[in-house]
């Protein structure tokens, strides 16, 4: 995992003002608003969600009708779902840019 290897997670976020910090990252970064990993998965139970890095996952965003979990493979978050504001799960295999974070 690439975050890993610079001793960093994926990112997580809990409140607004962190969402939209990394949106703005990403938007910087690519300029445009990129699907992107972040770190949040429910793969230890079905719609039990947690962040990579251990904190507390409550902050949600999702896209409307989401986390649905489409065809039973959806375990993990991606941020600026159709490069809107919204959150959605996503299978974990799929390629995207991902944003790493580590404590300062």
């Amino acid at each position: 995992d690439a975050c890993f290897l610079l001793d960093s997670h994926l990112a997580s976020y809990n409140s607004m003002a962190e969402y939209t910090f990394i949106r703005q990252l990403i938007l910087n970064k690519t300029t445009r608003n990129v699907p992107s990993w972040v770190g949040g998965f429910d793969s230890v139970e079905e719609g039990e969600w947690f962040w990579s890095d251990g904190s507390k996952f409550w902050f949600t965003n999702w896209r409307p009708g989401g986390p649905n979990n489409d065809g039973g493979f959806e375990h993990c978050i991606i941020i600026n779902y159709n490069e809107e504001e919204f959150m959605a799960d996503e299978e974990c295999t799929k390629v995207f840019p991902f944003v790493c974070a580590k404590p300062l």
